[in-house]
């Protein structure tokens, strides 16, 4: 009877797909977690970088600046080698313009009353803004993975559909294969980004040095949280809500063009 059993097992085993569900979860999971603690390390790094540049630092550090100098040499490195984003170049000469204008207007001896941008540099401060933003490893591991691989099955399933291939080939069943890769890659996305918010929650309160910490970490989930789960309302302008912002503006266009 055992062997019988086994026999069964054995031989229904090679008809499921069970071995590839579990694989692309575990490598799923084992992607996000890797992907997190890369995208964290940037982060942390580029945390003094970002801060100094938008000067949002608001005491100085031996770390701080080893970092910021850090930075500011590969940015400098990669400008001279035409590698890069040539506004982060931008960006760190106009620092240089911010921190002068900003120390004229706190001077009560100055004349200064405001910080003057035109546009160009306006541009390049909103774009550094953007790029302080914490990596969204969500925005790069969904469209990477159902682009890549479920792509390249339907690429399959597509040249089978011309090309039929016979009813004994294992080719025939790429449908199953399909729903198999995509919905396996996403319970492993899912677990893991939740192992990772899990963890980071954790160590952050077991090892946050203070207020600023607790704020900082605060701020890491919400907008984690954010773009991986939640999406602000589209104010309809058709809606003529009193509380869209939108709504008002399709209302003063519409009279003004009457």
């Amino acid at each position: 009877f055992n062997i019988k059993c086994k026999k069964i097992l054995v031989d229904r085993q090679k008809d499921d797909y069970l071995d590839n569900a579990i694989s692309n979860i575990v490598g799923a999971v084992a992607a996000v977690v890797v992907s997190e603690v890369i995208a964290y390390v940037v982060d942390n790094i580029l945390y003094h970088y970002n801060a100094r540049i938008l000067q949002r630092q608001k005491s100085d550090s031996k770390m701080s600046d080893f970092f910021y100098q850090v930075t500011a040499f590969f940015v400098r490195l990669n400008h001279f080698f035409r590698m890069g984003k040539k506004a982060d170049y931008d960006v760190l000469q106009l620092d240089k313009k911010l921190r002068q204008q900003r120390a004229e207007l706190y001077d009560s001896y100055h004349s200064r009353e405001s910080i003057n941008l035109d546009a160009n540099e306006e541009r390049l401060l909103f774009d550094a803004i953007i790029s302080a933003e914490p990596v969204s490893t969500w925005s790069i591991l969904m469209p990477a993975v159902y682009q890549l691989v479920p792509g390249s099955i339907i690429a399959n399933l597509w040249f089978n559909s011309i090309y039929p291939p016979k009813e004994s080939s294992p080719e025939n069943d790429v449908f199953s294969i399909l729903m198999v890769i995509s919905t396996s890659l996403a319970l492993g996305l899912l677990v893991g980004f939740n192992i990772t918010r899990f963890g980071g929650v954790l160590l952050n309160r077991l090892f946050s040095r203070g207020i600023e910490d607790k704020e900082k970490m605060d701020e890491d989930i919400d907008y984690r949280k954010t773009v991986m789960a939640f999406a602000e309302h589209d104010d309809d302008p058709r809606e003529r809500r009193e509380e869209s912002l939108r709504a008002k503006s399709f209302q003063d266009q519409t009279q003004t063009d009457n």
